[in-house]
């Protein structure tokens, strides 16, 4: 149903990141939120490791912080305590968490005259993201975006695929779906709401969506008696395998988690780039 990975799976004391793939998960059941026999919800208590015994506000089973559409694969945080629940949740809404998803395009979107320069706090290094302010159900919502390859394939608008990382920094229902479909033109490839026209002949592979990068505080590691313990740990658990990091002012404790994207990711590249050889129809843009 879904895996938590091995390097997703180290001791993070009270919250967890899991993979959810293949897409077509549920997080939970359509109605009431509930948690059918085939959703994450249901299956988190039987893949995740409880925290250690005694310590206060145990949930009897994970519960998820936020969602991913049931087309779109990738992270999701949970948390395995009271305390740690509300951090979390708390934290997701003052976006304070830095999520970055993977996106494959039907066309170039339009980049702006002016990018703005940020650092990707991933990887540690500044990069130029374009900027989408556009309101939904009349509530702000903001991306940002950028470009990392372009393919071209005959089968796509203008002649080209565009590979794009997306960094939501609002939570709107299909916020990334829509804005690239509606402000660029640009859907998704395999979106079956905002996919439109041209993009129904790169349908049946799914929607090509994933949240691969997710960076955030970790809920009792930043509390007085947390930091004392993380502190004192030895260095080879202390870090988590590298999830745990700490700010670049030294003043929080964080959870970086990154994945590779889906496998379907780079397989309907590779059948769509020996399509254009095959052809002689155009060449990688770059």
């Amino acid at each position: 149903m879904f895996v938590a990975c091995p390097h997703l799976n180290s001791s993070l004391k009270m919250c967890h990141v899991v993979n959810k793939r293949p897409a077509g998960i549920i997080v939970y059941t359509i109605e009431n939120g509930g948690d059918g026999p085939m959703s994450i919800r249901r299956a988190l208590p039987f893949v995740l490791k409880p925290p250690q015994r005694g310590t206060q506000g145990i949930l009897k089973r994970p519960q998820l912080i936020h969602r991913l559409d049931r087309p779109t694969s990738g992270l999701l945080v949970a948390g395995k305590t009271r305390s740690a629940v509300v951090n979390l949740a708390r934290q997701f809404e003052d976006r304070l968490v830095n999520k970055t998803y993977t996106a494959i395009l039907n066309g170039i979107p339009k980049e702006d005259d002016e990018p703005h320069c940020m650092k990707d706090e991933m990887e540690g290094d500044t990069k130029k993201w374009n900027l989408i302010d556009h309101d939904l159900e009349d509530k702000n919502a903001v991306t940002f975006w950028r470009i990392v390859k372009q393919v071209s394939s005959f089968k796509a608008k203008e002649g080209y695929l565009s590979v794009v990382e997306m960094m939501p920094k609002t939570g709107r229902t299909h916020q990334l779906r829509r804005h690239m479909a509606w402000t660029k033109d640009t859907p998704i490839v395999g979106d079956p709401d905002y996919g439109g026209g041209d993009a129904l002949q790169l349908r049946g592979y799914g929607l090509f969506l994933c949240s691969n990068k997710l960076i955030v505080n970790h809920p009792y590691y930043n509390t007085v008696e947390g930091r004392s313990e993380w502190e004192k740990l030895p260095e080879n658990s202390k870090w988590a395998d590298g999830m745990l990091q700490l700010s670049e002012d030294g003043s929080t404790v964080q959870v970086h988690a990154t994945i590779d994207i889906a496998n379907k990711f780079t397989s309907f590249l590779r059948k769509i780039e020996a399509q254009q050889r095959y052809s002689g129809i155009g060449d990688e843009a770059n």
